[in-house]
């Protein structure tokens, strides 16, 4: 009772518990990815990604990103820019990846009706997927790809 009692009397302590503990989760979030490239700031915040976002001339400053950076460049504190088509087959070709309900559910187009981008069972999507496959394969994607 005394601890929470003086915590909360001196509003100054808890600022500077609170303000440790903010910087503290920055620089770990920051520390996991620092060995990648990446623009000034996008370490340690999202506003330079939500600024292009916010433009139309986004996918132009993600292609500079690549460009200036390499095939793997930091664009926020938990977000990388994978550019390279091998690299990003060896993501996506992992077996037994399971993507999350509370993250593709509500992205879906229509209540209750999953399409390929946002299937989270995994069989589903993989016949979902084979039938499109044919169109967005490597071989037919790489001619209209400038990277």
């Amino acid at each position: 009772m005394r601890l929470s009692q003086t915590l909360c009397e001196d509003w100054r302590v808890l600022l500077a518990v609170l303000l440790v503990a903010y910087l503290s989760h920055k620089l770990y979030v920051y520390s996991r990815l620092h060995h990648f490239k990446w623009p000034w700031g996008v370490g340690f915040t999202l506003l330079l990604q939500g600024k292009q976002l916010c433009g139309l001339g986004s996918f132009s400053w993600y292609e500079d990103v690549a460009e200036k950076y390499g095939p793997i460049a930091r664009i926020g504190p938990n977000i990388l820019l994978v550019s390279d088509p091998d690299i990003w087959a060896r993501i996506t070709s992992r077996a037994g990846y399971k993507k999350t309900d509370w993250w593709y559910k509500p992205s879906r187009s229509q209540y209750g009706l999953d399409n390929l981008f946002t299937q989270t069972d995994n069989k589903k999507h993989g016949q979902q997927g084979r039938l499109v496959a044919p169109g967005v394969s490597r071989p037919s994607v790489l001619p209209f790809s400038p990277i």
